[in-house]
């Protein structure tokens, strides 16, 4: 166990130390993590994290003026709006409701703050925050309102629109949704933290036997800390067209295969893949969280025919486990693993 700590560790951690980068022996390791464990005594500092891994940041959210707040995080916002008479009264409509919007989250927050989404608009002076200050009905046009709802999609048959928005605040998540959950439920206004919390997140893939039951917040933190990328971990249903991300018809997700969908920087995508397959390769053996699971790759990244069959058992598979859980009377979970047929070729389970 010691010997695993010593080759994770920094050559600048052990020169810091005073230890010799060309023995390895148990005594060496234990006495590092001796050290390790008294300076967690004293500063309360985790004694493996700071050395192990240094967590790849996507980028980082700075406010103007200098200002800073404890609890800024970027959100996922579904608004909805009525059918417009036109195209410049639905860009009224919504700036109208985007104001409703900022007034529900000052109630709860007077100081809150709503910075541009992207970084290179963060950085222009000339593009303020929003604020109690500078209100959305201030904004002189719908383009500039779009810097700070990002993405914002066209309205679907049932009036959703949904855009990525940054909220600045001195509350917690769960103090703040606590205040305004009621308001927001109200005006139809809907609020999700983004999973990994990067500027431009994409899918890498999602994880086949895994269940609405697992402890997501718990699993994000876990692959974070193994791969040093800033991951998230959302249960979501599992897509099988290569169409845009939302329709404009209304559809039933309650019949809609689903399983935990692993989300990460978009420029970090194959680095972060390649780490996954260690733990959840079709030959891994041991699994971070002691649960048997399979990166299966997004639809639109499956290119050969072979693949796409391969994607289709996967499918199969995930739903065979979902009806089971739903109907099973054993809590053992090798007996979800059924259709774990080997390959009549390779012997290879997929």
């Amino acid at each position: 166990m010691y010997a695993k700590y010593y080759l994770v560790m920094s050559r600048r951690t052990l020169v810091a130390f005073g230890f010799s980068l060309r023995r390895c022996d148990t005594f060496e390791c234990f006495s590092i993590l001796q050290i390790l464990r008294r300076r967690r005594r004293s500063t309360g500092v985790h004694p493996y994290c700071p050395y192990i891994r240094v967590i790849k940041k996507d980028k980082e959210i700075s406010l103007k003026k200098q200002q800073s707040r404890p609890h800024i995080h970027r959100y996922t916002l579904r608004i909805k709006t009525t059918t417009p008479r036109s195209e410049e009264a639905e860009q009224q409509q919504i700036q109208t409701i985007l104001q409703k919007f900022l007034e529900t989250i000052l109630q709860a927050d007077p100081k809150a703050i709503i910075p541009p989404y992207l970084e290179l608009d963060r950085n222009d002076k000339n593009i303020p925050d929003i604020s109690s200050a500078l209100p959305v009905s201030s904004i002189d046009s719908f383009h500039s309102l779009k810097k700070y709802f990002f993405k914002l999609s066209n309205r679907n048959e049932a009036g959703h629109s949904w855009c990525s928005v940054i909220l600045a605040l001195n509350l917690s998540f769960s103090s703040f949704i606590e205040k305004v959950r009621l308001s927001l439920e109200n005006q139809s206004f809907s609020l999700w933290p983004k999973a990994s919390d990067n500027e431009n997140p994409t899918n890498v893939g999602w994880l086949l036997y895994s269940t609405r039951q697992q402890d997501k917040e718990r699993l994000a933190a876990l692959l974070t800390h193994l791969t040093g990328d800033s991951l998230g971990v959302k249960w979501k249903p599992i897509r099988t067209t290569a169409g845009p991300n939302r329709k404009k018809t209304t559809e039933d997700t309650s019949e809609k295969i689903q399983a935990l969908h692993i989300e990460c920087a978009s420029y970090r995508v194959q680095e972060v893949r390649k780490k996954l397959s260690i733990w959840y390769g079709s030959s891994s053996t041991s699994f971070p969280d002691g649960t048997k699971m399979r990166l299966v790759p997004t639809f639109n990244s499956v290119l050969s025919t072979t693949n796409k069959l391969k994607f289709t058992s996967c499918l199969a598979r995930q739903a065979a486990l979902s009806a089971g859980l739903a109907t099973g009377n054993t809590w053992e979970m090798a007996t979800n693993l059924l259709l774990d047929a080997k390959d009549p070729h390779s012997k290879k389970i997929h």
